[in-house]
Parts: C-alpha cells; sequence; structure tokens
C-alpha cells in the first residue's frame, strides 16, 4: 500500500517537447517500507531534475472498510452534476472527455456520495491498471461538493495517506467521501456489488499557485514574490499613553498628534513607552533626509531606553490596495531600508508606520492604532485602516494575465475571453490586425491605453453574441496608414473607438479617429470616447433633449452616467440622478442638488422624484437614461411623462418597445448600441465633443487605471459597480527589436551577464554599455566580441552617472533610427557597516551610486520614453540587510521610484535580487563562514542560469516591485512578513507534527542518468550528505515513466538498513535564556539511542545527516523568534536538538537544529 504520498510540485507538461520521468525507489528499511520519489526535467537537457512526489511504500495491511449499505444512501440529498465540469472550467480546471467520470452525486449531512465511470473509449485499458486514473481522478473530483474545500481558485490533491488498492479492473465506482477536517477527507471506493475495491484513509487537498501550473520553462517563475498589504483588524481600545512626539531636526512635518514633544533625548521621560519620530523628505534631497534619519537612529542606539521607536512616513512606500499605489514622497522613501535593516541589528527596538500622503485625511487614530498593534514591525494606513506588508508569490491567484510586457512579449496578441463564462479566464491569443495588410481607409495604431466598458464585462462573460472584441476605445499612435487616408500620418497620436482595444496593435477606421487634445496623455484621451459618445448620441440624436427638459440619469456615478450629466446640463435640462449612496458625494460635488440625488439599488426613487416634481409643475420625466434592471426598469417606466423617451443603455435586461408603448402609452422605449451611428456620425460627434473639452464646457472624468495585466480584476470591480467614473487600462509598450537597450554596469559582472542573455536568447542588436570605466574596464574587450559575435552593434562609453549633465549628452548621441527603447539599471556599490558605525560619507557614497543615478535616468530618459525601465534593488530593500543600511537606503528609493513611475503612467519595474553565485565585485568580499551564514538563511544562492530564468520570468507578473530570490523554504524567519508563504499543508504539519511531515521533508533522491552506475544528480541541488563508510547499500532500484511496479510478497530485510522508524522521543524545543547555558540534549535511555547519541557527538556538524537531505538543518528558531526552518511540526522519528554556536552580530542568538537519526 501506499503508506504516505506527499505531492511536492504538479507535473505540467509542456506546449512542445518531450518530458524525462523518473522513479526512484530506496531499498527496504527494517520494518519492510521504502522511500520513493517522482522527478522529472525537460527531455534533451542537463537541467535540474524537478522532484514532485515522494512517498512511502509499504506492505498492505488489514484494516476496516465500512459497508456502502443501500445505494443511494436512503434520505441522501441529489446533487445535480450536469454542469459540473462547465463549472469547473470556469474556475481552471480543464478535464477531457476521458476524466469527466462523474455521473451522479448525493449529500447526506456532511458525507459525500457519488457514482463514476469509465467512458468506453477508457473502458478497455481498465485491465491494465490497478485503478486507471481517470477513474481515481473522477473520484477526487467529488471533493467539490464537499464543504471541506471553498470553491476559490485551483484545489488538488496534496497528501494521500493509507492508500490501499483491494480489487483490479473496475470501470464503473461508487464512492464515499467523509470530512475529516482541515482540508482532509477520508475516501471509500466500492464496486457496483458494494464490494470494497479502495480505500484512501485521508486525502488533503490544497489550493495551487499559478506558479506551480506554469510549464517546465518558467519554472523559474516561482522565485518571483510581491509585496501585499492587508488590511488588519482594528485594535481593541488603542491608546498613546506615554508616547512623546521627538523632533531631533528639522522634519520637513508638522505632525504631532497633540502629544508632547521633544528635541533631545535627555529629556525623554523614563516612563515613555514608545518615541514617535516623523520623517518627511518634501522638498529636500533624499541624501540629507536620510543623513538626518541615519544620526537619529544613532542617538536613539546610544541611549538603551526599552521604549519603541515609532518612525513615520507619509507616503513614502508603494501601498496596494487594490487599485495601484503611488509614492509621494520619494526623498523619505529610503528610511524604509535603513529602519528595515535596523530592526533586523537590533530586533524589537523599531516600527515602522506610512501614513496617507494627505494629512487632512489621516487623524490620530492612525497612531493610536499603531501603537496598539503588537508583533507588526512595518506598518501602512490607507483609507483609515491599517495595513501589514506580506510577501506573496508574484504569480499566485487569480486576476492576473501573464506575460503582456517585457523581453519576449511579442506584439501580434489581443486579449480574448476562453469562453467559460468567468472574468478570470482572458488569455493572450494571436491577432490578425496586427499584421495584415490594409485596406483602404485604415490606420494601425500602437495602443497605449484603452477604455473599460460595461460591454467588455458581459462580452467576458460570454453574455453577447461577439464575446471576442474585447475593448471598443483607446489611444495611441499611428504606426501605418492604408490607402487613401488623408486625416493622419505616422507618428500621430490619436483617439477614438476601435475594435480589439486590448491589444498591443490594432486597426482602426479613420473615420472615427481624432487628434488627441495637446497636454492630454494617452490614458486621458482613452477615458473619454466610449462615455461622452454614447451619452452625447443618446441624449442628443435619439431624445431630442432641449432646453429646460427633466432628465433622469441612472447610475450616474459611473463613466457614462458622469458624462451624460455634464451634458445634460450643457444642453440646459434639469438633471436628477441616482446612484449607490457612497457615491452620492460624487454627485454633490458635481453640483447636483440633494433633493435630485436617490439610491439606484431600490425602487424608492419612483416615489421621491414623482414627489418632487409634483411639487415642481407637472409630475414625471421627459428623458430617462436607463442602465438597470428588472422591477428597478419597471419603476423608471413609470416616472415617464406623456411624450416622455426612455433610452436604455444596458445590455441585460432589454424590453420590447411595443409592449411598453402598451403599458405605457404615448411614451417612447428605446434600446440602441453605439454602433448604430455609424463611422461618420461617430467621428463627426467626438470631433464636437473635443471642441467642448477645448473650450472647457466638458471636463474629464475622475478616472481609475489598471495595467493591462490586471484586466481581469478591472472587470470584477466595474462589474461589482465599485468605480467611480471611468476605468482605463494601460497597454504596455513593446520592446522595439530595433531598439537601444542602455545598460548602466554595463561592463560589471550582473550587467555583462544580461547583455549577453539578451543578444543570445532576445535577440536584441543595439546596446549602449555605461559604466565609469567604459571601455578601459577589464572585461570590456572580451564582452564586445562576445556581443559582436552575435550580430549585435555595442557602445560601451565611460559615464558619470551621477552627472545629470553628462548622462543627458550621452543619451542624446543615441541614433534616431535606434531609439532608445529599455533601460536597465544594474549599477551599484557597496561600503557595508552596521548601522552604529555607518558614517554620513559612507552613506551619500553608496546613495550616489544606486538612488543618484537611478534618479537621473527617471527624468533624463522620459523625453526618450523608453517601453521597459528596470532596476536592479537587493533584497535587503525589503528585508533589512544587517550591515548593509546605506544599501538598503538606496535600494528601497528604486523600489519606491518604480511604484512612482508606474503610478503615472510609466513602465519600471524594481527586481529586490538576493543573492547570485556568481562572484561580482559586490561579493567578491565574502568569505567561507560568510557563505555558510548565508545559505543558513532564508535566501538560497542563485546559479547563472536560475537567476536569468528568472530575470525573464520577471516580465510575467504586472508588480512595479518584486522580490526576485531562490529560497530555503524550509528555513523562512517566523516573522509576519512571510506568513503568506506557508502554505496551507505547512500549517496543517506545523500544529499536527504528524507522520505526514516525516515524508514531506525531502529525501536524498538520487535520479538515475542514461549510465547504469555512478553518482546521480539531486533532485533540486539537494545535497544527498556524506558519503557512508563501512557500510555497502543496494543501488536504488530505477523505474522508468509508465512502469508499474510488480506486486510481490513481503520478504525479510536485513538488520543493517537504517530507515529504523520511532515513536517521536524529543521534547519540544524551546530558544534559551540569552544568559543561560544552552541545555545538553535529552538523555539517552535505550542502548541503540545511547550509541546515535555518542555518535553524533563525535561527528562534525557538517557530517550530521539532517533527514534524508544531509547535513545539519535548523529547525526551531533563536532566540529572537526568528525562524531557522527544517521542519515546522516537531514530529519527527528519533530527532535529537543540538545548539548551534551564536552568529556574529546578533543578539541574543541561540539557534537550534534538528538533526534526524537514524
Amino acid at each position: 500500500m501506499v503508506e504516505e504520498l506527499v505531492v511536492q510540485a504538479p507535473l505540467v507538461l509542456p506546449t512542445a517537447g518531450q518530458v524525462d520521468l523518473q522513479i526512484v525507489i530506496e531499498p527496504a528499511d527494517d520494518d519492510e517500507r521504502r522511500q520513493a520519489v517522482i522527478c522529472s526535467r525537460p527531455s534533451g537537457t542537463d537541467s535540474i531534475w524537478t522532484r514532485h512526489a515522494q512517498a512511502v511504500l509499504a506492505a498492505n495491511e488489514p484494516g476496516d472498510v465500512p459497508p456502502v449499505g443501500v445505494w443511494p444512501p436512503s434520505g441522501a440529498e441529489a446533487i445535480d452534476v450536469s454542469g459540473l465540469y462547465e463549472e469547473l472550467a470556469g474556475r481552471g480546471y480543464a478535464y477531457g472527455p476521458v476524466f469527466r467520470g462523474v455521473r451522479a452525486a448525493w449529500r447526506q449531512g456532511p458525507d459525500v456520495f457519488g457514482e463514476i465511470e469509465l467512458p468506453e473509449s477508457a473502458a478497455e485499458d481498465a485491465a491494465r491498471f490497478g485503478l486507471h486514473p481517470a477513474l481515481c481522478d473522477a473520484a477526487a473530483h467529488l471533493l467539490q461538493f464537499s464543504e471541506v474545500l471553498d470553491q476559490d481558485g485551483v484545489w488538488l490533491p496534496f497528501a494521500w495517506n493509507g492508500v490501499r488498492l483491494l480489487a483490479t479492473g473496475a470501470t464503473r465506482l461508487r464512492v464515499r467521501i467523509t470530512p475529516l477536517g482541515e482540508g482532509s477527507v477520508r475516501m471509500d471506493l466500492y464496486d457496483v456489488t458494494g464490494e470494497p475495491v479502495a480505500v484512501v484513509e485521508q486525502l488533503t487537498a490544497r489550493r495551487l499557485d499559478a506558479a506551480e501550473l506554469q510549464p517546465t520553462s518558467t519554472a523559474g517563475a516561482r522565485g518571483l514574490f510581491a509585496l501585499a498589504w492587508p488590511d488588519l483588524p482594528t485594535p481593541s481600545q488603542p491608546t498613546v499613553t506615554d508616547t512623546v512626539v521627538w523632533t531631533p531636526h528639522d522634519t520637513g512635518t508638522e505632525d504631532t498628534w497633540g502629544l508632547p514633544t521633544i528635541t533631545d533625548l535627555d529629556d525623554l521621560p523614563a516612563s515613555s513607552r514608545a518615541v514617535v519620530l516623523p520623517v518627511s523628505g518634501r522638498g529636500r534631497d533624499l541624501a540629507d533626509v536620510t543623513c538626518d534619519v541615519l544620526a537619529a537612529l544613532q542617538a536613539w542606539l546610544a541611549q538603551d531606553h526599552p521604549a519603541r521607536l515609532v518612525v513615520t512616513t507619509r507616503g513614502a512606500v508603494g501601498v496596494d490596495t487594490g487599485t495601484g499605489a503611488d509614492v509621494n514622497d520619494l526623498s523619505a522613501s529610503g528610511t524604509w531600508g535603513m529602519v528595515r535593516t535596523a530592526q533586523t541589528e537590533h530586533p524589537d527596538r523599531f516600527t515602522l508606520l506610512d501614513l496617507d500622503p494627505d494629512p487632512e485625511e489621516t487623524d490620530s487614530s492612525a497612531l493610536l492604532q499603531a501603537l496598539a498593534v503588537t508583533g507588526e514591525p512595518q506598518l501602512a494606513w490607507r483609507d483609515g485602516k491599517l495595513h501589514a506588508p506580506r510577501l506573496v508569490r508574484a504569480l499566485s491567484g487569480s486576476g492576473v494575465i501573464h506575460g503582456v510586457s517585457g523581453f519576449g512579449a511579442g506584439d501580434t496578441w489581443r486579449i480574448t475571453p476562453q469562453g467559460t463564462g468567468s472574468l478570470d479566464a482572458l488569455v493572450k491569443t494571436p491577432h490578425e490586425a496586427a499584421t495584415r495588410p490594409l485596406n483602404p481607409g485604415e490606420v494601425r495604431i500602437e495602443v497605449r491605453a484603452a477604455g473599460l466598458n460595461f460591454h467588455d464585462v458581459v462580452a467576458a462573460l460570454g453574455m453577447v453574441d461577439d464575446p471576442e472584441d474585447l475593448g471598443a476605445e483607446g489611444a495611441g499612435v499611428v504606426t501605418e496608414i492604408g490607402p487613401d487616408v488623408t486625416r493622419f500620418a505616422v507618428g500621430d497620436r490619436v483617439m477614438g473607438a476601435f475594435p480589439a482595444a486590448f491589444a498591443v496593435r490594432t486597426v482602426a477606421d479613420e473615420r472615427m479617429l481624432a487628434a488627441v487634445p495637446a497636454g492630454w496623455s494617452f490614458q486621458d484621451a482613452a477615458s473619454v470616447p466610449a462615455v461622452f459618445l454614447t451619452a452625447y448620441y443618446a441624449l442628443h440624436d435619439l431624445a431630442r433633449i432641449k432646453p429646460g427638459q427633466r432628465v433622469l440619469i441612472h447610475a450616474a456615478a459611473g463613466g457614462v452616467g458622469m458624462a451624460a450629466t455634464q451634458l445634460a446640463r450643457h444642453f440646459g435640462a434639469d438633471v436628477y440622478t441616482t446612484a449607490h449612496p457612497t457615491k452620492w458625494h460624487t454627485l454633490k460635488t458635481a453640483g447636483i442638488p440633494t433633493d435630485h440625488i436617490a439610491s439606484s439599488r431600490t425602487t424608492d426613487f419612483a416615489d421621491q422624484f414623482h414627489h418632487h416634481t409634483s411639487q415642481h409643475g407637472r409630475p414625471g420625466m421627459d428623458i430617462i437614461l436607463g442602465s438597470l434592471s428588472g422591477d428597478l426598469v419597471d419603476a423608471s417606466l413609470t416616472l415617464l411623462a406623456p411624450g416622455g423617451h426612455y433610452i436604455e443603455m444596458g445590455k441585460t435586461d432589454i424590453r420590447d418597445p411595443e409592449h411598453v408603448s402598451t403599458t405605457h402609452p404615448g411614451t417612447t422605449y428605446r434600446a440602441f448600441d453605439l454602433k448604430e451611428a455609424g463611422p461618420q456620425r461617430t467621428g463627426d460627434i467626438l470631433t464636437h465633443l473635443l471642441t467642448l473639452f477645448t473650450n472647457e464646457t466638458l471636463t474629464l472624468l475622475p478616472r481609475t487605471e489598471w495595467d493591462l495585466a490586471h484586466l481581469p480584476q478591472a472587470l470584477r470591480h466595474m462589474s461589482q459597480g465599485r468605480h467611480t467614473g471611468k476605468n482605463v487600462i494601460r497597454i504596455p509598450r513593446p520592446v522595439n527589436p530595433h531598439g537601444t537597450v542602455l545598460i548602466t554596469g554595463g561592463t560589471g559582472t550582473l550587467g555583462s551577464l544580461i547583455a549577453r542573455h539578451l543578444a543570445h536568447h532576445h535577440n536584441i542588436r543595439h546596446f549602449l554599455l555605461l559604466s565609469r570605466q567604459g571601455p578601459h574596464a577589464p572585461t570590456a574587450p572580451q564582452l564586445h566580441h562576445d556581443l559582436t559575435q552575435t550580430g549585435a552593434h555595442t557602445t560601451i562609453t565611460a559615464c558619470d552617472l551621477t552627472d545629470p549633465h553628462t548622462l543627458a549628452k550621452t543619451l542624446a548621441d543615441i541614433p534616431t533610427e535606434h531609439p532608445l527603447t529599455a533601460v536597465i539599471h544594474a549599477t551599484g556599490h557597496l561600503d557595508d557597516a552596521t548601522l552604529t558605525t555607518l558614517t554620513p560619507t559612507q552613506l551619500r557614497t553608496v546613495l550616489a551610486t544606486k538612488a543618484t543615478t537611478a534618479h537621473h535616468l527617471h527624468h533624463h530618459t522620459q523625453p526618450h520614453d523608453p517601453a521597459l525601465f528596470l532596476l536592479f534593488s537587493s533584497a535587503g530593500s525589503i528585508l533589512g540587510s544587517p550591515g548593509q543600511a546605506n544599501y538598503s537606503t538606496a535600494n528601497t528609493y528604486l523600489d519606491a521610484l518604480a511604484h512612482h513611475r508606474r503610478h503615472h503612467s510609466q513602465p519600471a519595474t524594481s527586481l529586490a535580487w538576493g543573492l547570485w553565485q556568481q562572484t561580482s565585485t559586490m561579493t567578491s568580499h565574502l568569505d567561507e563562514q560568510d557563505l555558510a551564514r548565508l545559505a543558513r538563511s532564508a535566501l538560497k544562492p542563485m546559479s547563472t542560469p536560475e537567476a536569468l530564468e528568472l530575470f525573464d520570468a520577471s516580465a510575467l507578473p504586472p508588480h512595479p516591485l518584486l522580490l526576485t530570490a531562490l529560497l530555503h523554504e524550509r528555513q523562512l524567519p517566523r516573522l509576519p512578513l512571510w506568513q503568506r508563504l506557508a502554505t496551507s499543508a505547512y500549517r496543517r504539519l506545523r500544529r499536527a507534527g504528524s507522520a505526514v511531515g516525516a515524508a514531506a521533508r525531502p529525501v536524498a533522491a538520487r535520479p538515475a542518468v542514461q549510465r547504469p552506475a555512478g553518482p546521480h544528480p539531486p533532485p533540486h541541488g539537494d545535497d544527498p550528505g556524506p558519503a557512508r563508510t563501512g557500510r555497502r547499500r543496494r543501488p536504488p532500484r530505477v523505474h522508468g515513466a509508465g512502469t508499474r511496479l510488480p506486486h510481490r510478497p513481503r520478504t525479510a530485510q536485513p538488520a543493517r538498513h537504517q530507515h529504523r522508524p520511532h515513536p517521536p522521543r524529543h521534547h519540544r524545543l524551546r530558544p534559551p535564556h540569552p544568559h543561560r547555558p544552552h541545555p545538553p540534549p535529552p538523555a539517552p535511555t535505550h542502548h541503540r539511542q545511547r550509541r546515535r547519541h555518542r555518535h553524533r557527538r563525535r561527528r562534525p556538524p557538517g557530517g550530521c545527516r539532517g533527514g534524508a537531505a544531509g547535513g545539519v538543518r535548523p529547525a526551531g528558531g533563536d532566540a529572537d523568534g526568528r525562524s531557522g526552518g527544517g521542519h515546522p511540526g516537531g514530529g519527527s522519528r528519533g530527532t535529537a536538538a543540538v545548539a548551534a554556536g551564536p552568529r556574529a552580530g546578533a543578539r541574543r542568538v541561540g539557534r537550534w537544529y534538528r538533526v534526524g537519526a537514524r
């Protein structure tokens, strides 16, 4: 039987090519259990092996199987399964005909019963398997009806325990699923006569990240992490007792919150529990601000006061709470990097709090709540709530379209729905209009921004006849004109109505376009066409609006509603409106009287407006612009005055005009689509509207901007009516294949690696490499030669990037035929020192090389409008880096700059790199002790191929800031920042410490290669540990893909095998007191334990066998509560606690490790 099987990573088949699959089975131990692993790698490559699953195999043991009883179960509630697979497809599952095996299902209490069957095409193969894979999978499909799973995302079986096969060859089964809690169920399978076929004592499912479903070629995307900012519960009874504000210098802010203020720490009351240090960079230089902060932190640390120092900023960090994030105070952003490093060097002494950028929107409750929160070293206050940072997988979750920007994204695609009825089911598909010849009167446009409309929502949901053409308006640049085009030329900025706007390139009719007004951005232009064209055509062309008429505009806080309100008032009408009550303030701000505003969620508006109009002349409305449905439409029709027009703009509740004229005599009902206006009329209206904007009769609407990658989220936001004004989608620019790629630090280690990679793998043919030494750098001649060999034209220039005039002159020399298309800022400088010894000179030097250069690049490349702007930051900007406060400060500025540029519709991504194994000028000082310390941290050193794979994958997620690193997932610190990276299984094992945990630990899988003998490379680069001497072991049996294990009787095994299981005997590991000696390990009692205990004491740390991977593995945490990783649950076979020596530079450090005993 399969005693335990844990799926570590799903095997996703690539779109092309084959996969090598290996099953490695270890010799049996004394209890006849065998360890097994399943690994794969792309065929024909030398890639590292990926471990997909590991298992413990054992002989079948008798066990009770509950009888199935009456079938279907008496009193069970039947479940409709007719739409099961369509519903699953909408959630991201894709099952073919063979795997759609659920035929019926019932529910009785918490239990689920079902019938599953193989289709005839697969039934003849059933005898080849113990249990046909499609039948086994269909049994798991019944989990969708169980209450142990929520219905969001993709859930797949993760851990199997106690799997016994009792009969073979089944083609039809009855299934009973019994919930066990914590996402687990028991599964019993019977044949049609009620005889048991198989038992799964415990099956645990977990939600998959999108990164785990990437093909093998993009496995590097698992090393990409974003920073989320979930809101925190409101603390109960917050207080600011014994809190003072400290202003040691001119901080540029007047924030004191009515608290006592001091300027000298000598005046700090001894009873103070918290000291607030407000920091502002408004109107100040980054270096000046951070030097002041450095001086303040050093003064604080010199005091050794028990109070916390709360460092506050305003808009200095990008906090995305759903619709993007801006950084208003770039000069204060470096404060976060410095204090994050201070938190790593001096835990529990500092708290970071970023407040709303606008002081009027932040009251003292922000500080009150922040001071009441415990265990959160970093906080932000936005829209009346506290938020805290959490690292999350950048490719996890739904609502994101990957791969729409960056190198290799291409420019011949558009976004279309998959037809599943889900807003998340949007994909890139080939776009013929991007390349086909143009017809007379057509122009090809490179789209820069597109407007989002309700039609796009219903199209994505599959509720209209032609759902493929998402996007009906936008703005961009003309790249090609067809025959007979006279109004536009290549390079013109245009806006208007055109199909397939959610694409890099599309084709438009020149009659439906207009020139973008001077001073407008592409986002401004894209926010106008559909809403104002629709409102104008409805009011002017269809309803024939006249001055003095009463007009009711439903959903008046939406895009069309706000446009119609402006136009109706321009035409001299008396405007009444409805909207959600939370949006009434928007209407009042627009000048709508309070008695002309009602709720769009109930029918009360009909009585309210009938009463109001009756008191002011004749009752009723002359024109109603409708976009509602159901009873709200009926109530609206009762408001129409004789001769009135009801103009329906909605798509979901269209009425019969003849029926309306019968039930409401003397009125006109008209539903319309803007397409009926025709190209010429549409263009004429657009031209007239732009005239009204030019003379300021009309104004631009408030809008929310989204990256194209977040289009599903934008559609959902709109479908829920949460928006005000207009939603605009930013379309990323493609990298120009003939353009110039600028790399700062281009002759350095990382810069040259990236240049070679872009030349070889992305066919970049024009480079401008900048560095201080330029062509005189030692690596420059060979680099120039290597790039030239690929066919690339390379210019290596010496440039002082800290001098803006020199940089501007260098940029001006870029040839116009090869314009600047990408900027990669890879330069940097280290001058390490602990926070207490760091000097202002060291700080300014590092800031100048990294941050000041980024600032100059930001400003001086704007006229060149590059499609890509990559900033090479460091993981220390997010995590803090002991001894590198200056470097973390500089890199945090880069992270903030990326947020700032994105918010202002400029491309930018900051890559916070982990440690590269490749030695560079910035890592050459690391000795063996430093590297060993880093190996014990959460960050795993990356090989050059791994790092370059992450570089390519970084174009997939749309986040402006990415932690780009490989992690030791069992060594994640126990800090709030890392909480989200713990999987549901990790948390379950941590609580239970069950036997599943033993199987969940990696084993030293040694997949075989093409030779029959010799060493085997371990999957994922796991260290197999020291070689065993004096005890020769039998080589593992290797089975190829598709090979079944033969059934054979149990055989006696020699006693020399060391995988002897023992019940847990260790004590709970607790960090020692900082001033007491480390306790010795528990004294052994059994004679075998004593022998192993003595053996471990003689063995040096490097020779300990930790689990199956070998070596010493951190298990608990240090004295500060930071995790050392290792097995999270504490329940492992035969483990002993060993105390490691303290690390240099750490406070109260006593790191514990767990060493596996065999």
